[in-house]
């Protein structure tokens, strides 16, 4: 037979773990958490919702993998200033969300979270996080603009795969780019690598629509296919020394040399190739210098001095003849 006190405490336990909070309305929302703290479901959650920051008085920190996967009814989620941890897979295939902003207080989202989300069109990734997991926005295929925090220091691999991207500015702090974090993406023609990447891994921008890459001095490493597939691509310019370059890394582009300058060291290296002919380094051509004299110097001055005594002559010599 059960004791009392055992009792309670089995069916406290139970009600800690299935608390709901109702928001009244004509869509009324029920969320569900386990424990506590964590939202682990919602029903009745469609449209535009409010993640609640408090459950009966105990601080809403964190947000389940299954809470939301697979609602294509929701178009787009505020998270309030208590929420800390997202969790893997917790908003997978939730195809009806527009938009996503993770604030600065989030400092934790795990992979997959926000994967398959078809109709996500933008995202704003806050200070929070140093770090974006693997698969976050894979295959969001409408995803056109990400702001990346500008504490974020890698990428996470398959990242942004096969997304919408037009356009990217990877900030200073990033120091890796995983694998085939940004591939597939084809309207990806824009790109912009911070001043703190050290390694571009296998095809990390692998079938993409670039024209122009721009390597800064930090990179010491492009791995296998890290630009490969991209006919478009014609020009490479390097910042700084020659990195470790796989040899097949810009197969299958239009790229026939690469820039590098005269200070440079380590160019032209091991031979890379374009996947049908050799890709030639180039030093590329050092800015003239300005060779003109400035109107102050002693030179000019000079010379005007002889140009008026010489005119003071001539005109001597004119009034003496008449």
């Amino acid at each position: 037979m059960i004791k009392l006190n055992s009792l309670k405490v089995i069916l406290g336990a139970f009600l800690a773990s299935s608390l709901t909070l109702i928001s009244a309305g004509s869509n009324a929302q029920t969320f569900t958490f386990s424990p506590p703290d964590t939202v682990n479901g919602c029903t009745g959650c469609t449209g535009a919702i409010t993640v609640p920051s408090d459950n009966g008085g105990t601080p809403v920190t964190n947000i389940a993998e299954p809470a939301f996967q697979f609602n294509t009814a929701i178009t787009s989620v505020t998270f309030p200033g208590t929420i800390t941890t997202i969790a893997p897979q917790s908003f997978l295939g939730a195809a009806g969300i527009t938009s996503v902003i993770i604030p600065d207080t989030i400092t934790s989202v795990g992979f997959n979270a926000f994967r398959s989300n078809s109709a996500l069109t933008s995202a704003t990734i806050g200070t929070g996080l140093t770090s974006i997991d693997n698969g976050l926005f894979y295959n969001d295929t409408a995803l056109t603009s990400v702001i990346i925090g500008s504490n974020v220091l890698s990428i996470g691999s398959e990242a942004f795969v096969n997304s919408g991207l037009t356009s990217v500015n990877i900030p200073d702090n990033v120091t890796t780019i995983g694998i085939q974090a940004f591939a597939n993406s084809t309207s990806l023609t824009s790109l912009t690598l911070g001043n703190s990447v050290t390694t571009i891994s296998n095809s990390a921008f692998a079938n993409t629509g670039l024209t122009t890459i721009t390597i800064p001095a930090s990179v010491t490493l492009i791995d296998a296919g890290a630009f490969s597939n991209i006919p478009t691509l014609t020009t490479v310019i390097f910042l700084g020394n020659r990195p470790a370059i796989a040899a097949n890394a810009f197969q299958g582009t239009g790229v026939s040399t690469i820039n590098y300058a005269q200070s440079a060291t380590g160019f032209p290296g091991t031979p890379i190739s374009n996947g049908t002919s050799a890709i030639l380094p180039t030093i590329t051509a050092a800015p003239a210098t300005p060779t003109s004299v400035p109107s102050s110097t002693p030179l000019t001055l000079t010379l005007l001095g002889g140009l008026i005594g010489f005119v003071a002559y001539r005109n001597r010599r004119k009034l003496k003849k008449t």
